[in-house]
C-alpha cells in the first residue's frame, strides 16, 4: 500500500503544467513546480542542501576496531544512501512528469535533481522578458481582416494570446490595455481595467454616426420611432424602437 509520501509525488495526484518546448510558459512552471516540492518538504533537494552521502573509506593497516566501526559506517552510509537516492529521484520523476520530450535527452544522465533544476533554469530563466514582449508585439499588431464582419475570431486570438502572456510571467501595463480597447466590445471592461476614471471618460470613433444603449433609463431625452432594423457585426438583426440623448460619465 502506497505511503501518504509516495502519494506526494504521484503526478497523478496533482496538477502541474508541462514546460513548452521553447519555454514559453517556464515562469508559471518552475513557480508551480518548486511550490509543490517545497510543500513537500524537499526544496533541499533543489536548492543545495540536501547533498549525497559519502561513502566511508577504510584506512590502510586498520586494525580491528576501526574495521568495526568501518563496517558500522557503511551500513549508516547505505541507508542515508537510499533515503537520498529515494527523494532524489521522486523528484527527477516529477521533472520528467512535466517537461517537453527535447528536455528530457538534456537531464537523462544527470545524478541530481538539483543539476536538472539548475540546468532546465539556466535554459529558460532570461528569456521571460524576451518572449513576453514578442507576444505584447503581436498583440499590438492583431486586428480584425479587412471585410471580415464578426470580430470573434479575432477576440479569440487576443485571449489566447493574453492567456500566453500570462503563462510567461508578462503583466499588461496601461499601453498594453489601453491598445485592448481598439477591439473592445464592453466598455465596462475598459473602466475596471483602470484606463479611465469618472469624471474623465475616453471614447474611441467607431466611425459610427449612431450609438447604441439597450437601458431606457439611461436616456434624458426620448422620443419614439418606427422601428429600424439594425445589422450588427456578427450578423445579427435587432431593432431600435427610440432616440434621444444619453449622458457618458
Amino acid at each position: 500500500m502506497a505511503s501518504r509520501d509516495d502519494d506526494d509525488y504521484a503526478p497523478s495526484r496533482i496538477r502541474l503544467p508541462t514546460l513548452g518546448q521553447n519555454g514559453e510558459n517556464f515562469v508559471i512552471w518552475k513557480t508551480q513546480l518548486k511550490s509543490q516540492i517545497t510543500g513537500m518538504g524537499k526544496a533541499r533537494y533543489i536548492n543545495g542542501r540536501a547533498t549525497e552521502p559519502v561513502k566511508p573509506i577504510l584506512a590502510d593497516g586498520a586494525n580491528d576496531a576501526a574495521r568495526a566501526a568501518h563496517k558500522r559506517d557503511l551500513e549508516t552510509y547505505d541507508e542515508e544512501m537510499d533515503e537520498w537516492e529515494k527523494h532524489n529521484e521522486k523528484i527527477r520523476t516529477l521533472f520528467f512528469a512535466t517537461i517537453h520530450e527535447t528536455h528530457k535527452i538534456r537531464i537523462a544522465n544527470h545524478t541530481s535533481a538539483r543539476e536538472s533544476w539548475n540546468m532546465l533554469c539556466k535554459m529558460y530563466e532570461h528569456q521571460g522578458e524576451l518572449h513576453t514582449q514578442s507576444l505584447v508585439d503581436r498583440m499590438h499588431a492583431l486586428k480584425c481582416p479587412e471585410g471580415d464582419r464578426d470580430p470573434r475570431p479575432t477576440l479569440d486570438q487576443l485571449d489566447l494570446l493574453i492567456a500566453n502572456h500570462a503563462s510567461a510571467g508578462g503583466t499588461p501595463n496601461y499601453s498594453f490595455a489601453f491598445s485592448a480597447t481598439d477591439v473592445a466590445t464592453d466598455f465596462t471592461k475598459i473602466e475596471e481595467a483602470g484606463i479611465v476614471s469618472r469624471g474623465s471618460t475616453a471614447l474611441l470613433d467607431s466611425g459610427a454616426n449612431r450609438h447604441y444603449c439597450p437601458s431606457r433609463k439611461r436616456f434624458i431625452e426620448y422620443r419614439t420611432i418606427d422601428a429600424v432594423p439594425i445589422r450588427s457585426a456578427d450578423n445579427r438583426t435587432f431593432f431600435a424602437t427610440g432616440c434621444g440623448k444619453v449622458p457618458v460619465t
